[in-house]
């Protein structure tokens, strides 16, 4: 007896509109991005300063920062001095702390300022007012 190939002729067809719809669904999930072209880089040029971000201030653990002295200071106040530098926001607007502006970015003349002002802060010989 000869066989019909009628069903074999609907499967096809609803084969290739799943297909169609399967494909217009992955293009609907991957739609086209624009496309952006990376700017130069200038090798010339030097960063002065760190990057400005919106990231929330977190203090750090650094031990070691460069301009921090570390001969002939007494340990508790290396220890404050360290303390300060890991606590306190850096002023240029990073949002790091003074400790790690000044080990990721050497060149931020802000928190160098700032390292320098509470070192001395630290270091000059503390004033204590007569009591009566």
């Amino acid at each position: 007896m000869p066989r019909s190939n009628r069903g074999s002729g609907r499967t096809l067809v609803w084969a290739a509109v799943a297909l169609a719809a399967l494909a217009a669904f992955a293009f609907w999930l991957n739609f086209p991005q624009p496309y952006f072209v990376l700017a130069p880089l200038d090798p010339g040029r030097q960063l002065t300063d760190c990057p400005k971000t919106l990231r929330a201030f977190v203090p750090t653990n650094a031990t070691e920062i460069p301009e921090v002295p570390s001969e002939g200071v007494p340990v508790e106040e290396k220890d404050r001095m360290v303390f300060r530098a890991n606590m306190d926001a850096c002023p240029c607007g990073c949002q790091l702390s003074l400790a790690a502006c000044r080990i990721n970015y050497p060149a931020c003349r802000r928190s160098a300022e700032q390292l320098k002002k509470i070192v001395a802060e630290i270091l000059a010989p503390q004033k204590v007012s007569p009591t009566r």
